[in-house]
């Protein structure tokens, strides 16, 4: 990771991976927040007590940042994205591209098309919340 950073350093200002690096922070932190709120939303919905799974969790849990860019192809039969799979951690919060489609969910063996709704988070309950309940 180091040595991604020093190449980068080279071809990139400073200034510019500060403000990066703050932007995520920033990032983080409010979802971080949000996740708190909707563990404790779902725990309510359940007649659970409200903090059973930040509980289960823990409360500073690990959080993964994943960023996939795929630009529209005019042969997107020809392109591998993510391959289908299921969400194994405990909430998953997704932004969307504002144009290009992809993301898809499966109910009843049968595959959805997610709409895009512009600058809006898709939130995914994923497998630990699932089996948890």
């Amino acid at each position: 990771m180091t040595h991604l950073f020093s190449l980068l350093h080279e071809h990139i200002s400073c200034q510019w991976i500060s403000q990066c690096r703050n932007t995520i922070e920033q990032y983080t932190e409010s979802l971080r927040q949000l996740y708190e709120v909707i563990l404790r939303a779902i725990a309510k919905s359940l007649n659970l007590e409200e903090d059973c799974f930040l509980k289960e969790c823990g409360e500073r849990a690990t959080m993964f940042m994943r960023i996939n860019y795929y630009p529209p192809c005019p042969m997107p039969d020809h392109v591998l994205g993510v391959k289908p799979h299921a969400d194994g951690t405990s909430i998953t919060f997704l932004l969307q591209d504002k144009e290009v489609e992809g993301l898809q969910v499966l109910k009843d063996n049968q595959w959805f098309k997610v709409p895009i709704i512009p600058d809006a988070l898709v939130i995914n309950v994923g497998d630990q919340i699932e089996v948890g309940n």
